[in-house]
């Protein structure tokens, strides 16, 4: 159920280039320790610096782009990252920060928009997504809550356009499951009804955005239309009734005119009208084109 966001997350980057720590980085050990290494771009830009000591990286090491741009800012002990890091792109914005636990990001971490802003923030317990992270737009207004639990969605999760809540739920080892809710963007109810394995499950309401009721049935355990539905119009009048199997329509069929006359009547099979149909103008005179016989959808007689 996610947005799509083209992030930066590129986590954990290889090659001799990571990180950052925040404004001013405490080093776990003096960055006197160790030998003062430099390495260059082919352009003779600076590419990285920081210590080695007895063949390992330690103490503050940071990098930049070719361009001169800063690409990280971090820290080193027994060669792994430690502490708390910043990425940068290339144009200069920054792209994620977070800490690290002998070399494992752990913590509270935020990833930027390209454009400036955080675009997703939460907690990661070894490397992996716990708890409620949060997804903003680029306005910096939340467009999603989701709960996390090891990598997993696994909890309550809101869906926001806007201000406007459109969708909430929750979920259950990455699929949906229970009551879920959804809404038009002027707040009134849209759909309402249970998910199981990520299927629709039971009985679902359908709401207009005016706040009447738009259709009501049940879904079968392989989510679909099974047995009978009821549907309206936005006025309130019936649209229609009739049963489904499998999500086609099968059984006895009726639907209505928005003013209430019957608009027409059978037998359906298979998602095809079949055997006696009577069908009616709005005004309420018989329709003769559509009455009559029909076998699989087409009308014999």
């Amino acid at each position: 159920m996610l947005l799509q966001i083209a992030l930066a997350l590129a986590l954990a980057p290889t090659g001799p280039a990571p990180l950052a720590i925040q404004d001013a980085p405490v080093s776990p050990q003096e960055d006197a320790v160790g030998e003062l290494f430099s390495a260059y771009h082919p352009n003779g830009a600076k590419a990285r610096e920081g210590r080695i000591h007895r063949g390992r990286r330690i103490g503050r090491w940071q990098g930049w782009f070719d361009n001169g741009k800063q690409e990280y800012l971090g820290a080193y002990e027994d060669y792994q990252r430690v502490g708390y890091w910043i990425y940068w792109r290339d144009s200069g914005e920054k792209s994620f920060e977070g800490a690290y636990v002998d070399g494992i990001r752990e913590g509270h971490w935020k990833e930027y928009w390209i454009a400036g802003g955080i675009a997703r923030e939460g907690r990661l317990v070894r490397n992996l997504r716990n708890g409620e992270w949060k997804v903003y737009d680029d306005l910096e207004r939340v467009r999603e809550k989701i709960t996390y639990l090891d990598g997993v969605e696994h909890g309550p999760y809101e869906d926001y356009n806007g201000e406007a809540k459109i969708r909430a739920g929750s979920y259950a080892h990455g699929l949906r499951s229970g009551k879920w809710t959804t809404w038009h963007l002027n707040g009134e109810k849209e759909s309402e009804g249970l998910f199981e394995n990520d299927l629709s499950s039971g009985e679902w309401t359908f709401y207009y955005d005016n706040g009447r009721t738009e259709s009501v049935g049940s879904y079968d355990a392989e989510g679909l239309q099974s047995g009978k539905w009821i549907g309206y119009h936005r006025n309130g009048n019936k649209r229609f009734e009739g049963g489904f199997v499998a999500g086609t329509e099968n059984g006895d069929w009726t639907r209505w005119w928005t003013n209430g006359q019957k608009q027409s009547q059978g037998k359906a099979k298979d998602g095809q009208w079949d055997g006696r149909w009577e069908a009616w103008n709005k005004d309420g005179t018989l329709d003769a084109e559509l009455t009559g016989l029909y076998i699989d959808g087409e009308k014999v007689q």
